[in-house]
């Protein structure tokens, strides 16, 4: 226990060293009165477990993280996680519907604005974050995409940020980028 209390103690002094850090360069730049400028990154931050025969599924665990690093806020921020057309990948993650926002652990949480589950695009808005102001971050934690082992599989998955003054979209840093091969021989004979 005190292990995982040291951990947490650490985890709190980064926070308020991030903290600390993104005070001191958003003095700066009000210094140098910097013109207005929109400026978003996002990113994937994920790992991978596969299983290199036909019995086992893979899987990924993953968040897709947004920062606003410009001088200028971003109204109504949503994402959009792209995932492949192949039918045999299934996404889930913590979001709810609009009808079932009522949950009180959702207030934080994430609602999913498209309504099908057929779509291969995810689209997400954070439940209480209208406004991303400079410096500020959202995050979609701990999704999940799992897949089957089939005799091959390449896959992409793609992130994109949205807002008011971002209408055309911005995409992600990285991809998640999936690709295998299953030996014929793992079948059925105990390997």
């Amino acid at each position: 226990m005190s292990e995982l209390n040291k951990v947490n103690g650490k985890i709190q002094h980064l926070r308020k060293v991030n903290q600390t850090y993104l005070k001191q360069i958003k003095s700066l730049l009000e210094e140098r009165n910097i013109e207005s400028q929109l400026r978003m990154h996002s990113y994937f931050s994920y790992a991978v477990t596969i299983k290199h025969d036909r019995k086992g599924g893979n899987f990924i665990l993953g968040s897709y993280h947004v920062l606003n690093n410009g001088s200028v806020a971003l109204t109504n921020p949503h994402i959009c996680i792209k995932l492949p057309r192949d039918n045999k990948i299934e996404f889930s993650g913590k979001y709810a519907y609009k009808n079932k926002l009522h949950n009180a652990k959702m207030q934080e949480g994430w609602e999913r604005m498209d309504e099908s589950n057929e779509t291969k695009e995810i689209w997400l808005k954070p439940v209480n974050k209208q406004i991303l102001k400079p410096y500020e971050s959202l995050v979609f934690p701990d999704f999940q995409i799992q897949w089957p082992s089939d005799e091959r599989y390449a896959y992409s998955i793609q992130g994109f940020i949205y807002g008011n003054e971002l209408q055309e979209g911005s995409p992600s840093l990285n991809q998640i980028n999936i690709n295998g091969i299953v030996a014929k021989g793992d079948e059925e004979d105990g390997i």
